[in-house]
């Protein structure tokens, strides 16, 4: 019996092609503007999330503050979140936030 092995420029295709699938139906303009909202409003909503190419993550989180954030020399947009899931603060990038549920 072996494990299945996956080359890693699949893995790499797929994530891509779920970032350009999301940023067709949510661009990063309309969730900065649904956090804004939430946050304005100090409501809570459910995220998928891609935490690493092979990894999606389901949230539910209380969104508190979008900024600008930087790591190493990539600089991004984020959001910095109550995560009632993990029960910590946590931050993500924009970019890998799949789509909304409000």
């Amino acid at each position: 019996k072996s494990d299945i092995k996956m080359d890693w420029r699949i893995t790499h295709f797929f994530s891509r092609f779920h970032y350009h699938l999301s940023e067709k139906i949510l661009n990063e303009e309309n969730k900065i503007e649904i956090f804004t909202k939430a946050i304005k409003q100090n409501r809570a909503l459910k995220i998928s999330y891609q935490k690493t190419p092979e990894i999606k993550s389901m949230f539910r989180i209380q969104p508190y503050e979008l900024k600008e954030m930087k790591w190493k020399k990539l600089e991004f947009m984020a959001l910095l979140a109550y995560s009632y899931d993990e029960e910590k603060e946590i931050t993500m990038s924009l970019k890998r936030i799949l789509w909304i549920e409000e």
